[in-house]
């Protein structure tokens, strides 16, 4: 029997799906929904966590442990957030924030972390906090083709001045991470090389730990009552049927744009209309060498 107490990891890659996943396990009264610790504006500290996708380690993690612990045991740094608010929005979010994670504190939550920020840590996470963790997957089309419709960019510095993290998880990638850091590439190349080198550590991650559970955004969305109840249980949660009518509800083919609620069924395919017929063969082509381990070319065809 799983502790009910034990802090549970969702991650994956950003674009995934992950916040949908968080919220839809964040139904249960027996979690407190913790967002993004690990993001520069909104998570624990920008200061601390100054670089996208941080990487703790045995090696330098006695500047992040303390920070993270108290972060899971609901004690919000609500001084330290005021000093580094600079708008109205960011005051309000700190004193809102710091009253939900009072309330986790009081009611005795079971800290529910979902940070796709976090994903190069997550064996650390695991580790140091016994964690519960579950690792979303997401099409290569689809990610690019999200990256592509938000026009996100990102600094390649971020792994670069990171030596730990390219020692341990992406030298593999160095020579192409250099090449985008000097020659910035259009969204299409840059989701390309993003997708690789997160999904390449999951691959790794998914070698390692049998007692993870890895699902595909694909298979989560065609069957959201089906596998959530599979994530629950994993979880040791209830898996209540008000829970499984709010899933069914929040999968639905009433789209609500600026929201949470989604149709899952047509989002497996929202890439087909992002991408051009040329841009999907340079998804494919970029990223088959770790994508086949997860989608055969029958998950490429576009219906």
């Amino acid at each position: 029997m799983k502790n009910k107490r034990k802090p549970i990891l969702v991650s994956g890659s950003h674009r995934s799906g992950s916040t949908w996943l968080g919220r839809m396990i964040g139904l249960s009264d027996q979690t407190g929904y913790i967002h993004e610790p690990f993001h520069r504006k909104y998570g624990i500290s920008g200061k601390l966590f100054a670089k996208w996708f941080t990487y703790i380690c045995d090696e330098n993690e006695q500047q992040y442990k303390q920070a993270i612990d108290r972060y899971l045991k609901f004690k919000y740094p609500i001084l330290n957030k005021i000093k580094e608010a600079n708008t109205l929005q960011d005051y309000g979010r700190a004193v809102r924030d710091f009253a939900i994670f009072s309330q986790y504190r009081l009611n005795r939550k079971r800290p529910l972390m979902k940070d796709p920020i976090a994903i190069y840590s997550a064996e650390w996470l695991h580790q140091t906090f016994d964690m519960d963790v579950i690792i979303l997957i997401r099409h290569p089309a689809a990610f690019v083709g999200s990256i592509k419709k938000a026009e996100w960019r990102t600094s390649m510095n971020n792994f670069l001045e990171q030596p730990l993290l390219m020692r341990d998880y992406l030298q593999e990638f160095e020579s192409q991470i250099i090449e985008h850091a000097n020659n910035p590439k259009d969204y299409i190349e840059e989701g390309i090389l993003l997708w690789n080198m997160i999904h390449r550590i999951i691959c790794t991650y998914e070698e390692k730990h049998d007692d993870w559970f890895f699902i595909r955004h694909e298979d989560l969305s065609r069957e959201p009552i089906q596998k959530f109840g599979e994530i629950y249980n994993f979880l040791n949660l209830n898996y209540t049927e008000s829970i499984q009518d709010k899933i069914l509800n929040y999968s639905s083919e009433q789209e609500e744009p600026g929201k949470l609620k989604r149709d899952s069924q047509s989002n497996i395919w929202s890439w087909k209309n992002r991408l051009s017929d040329q841009e999907i063969d340079r998804v494919y082509e970029g990223t088959q060498k770790v994508s086949s381990k997860y989608y055969s070319d029958e998950d490429w065809r576009i219906v």
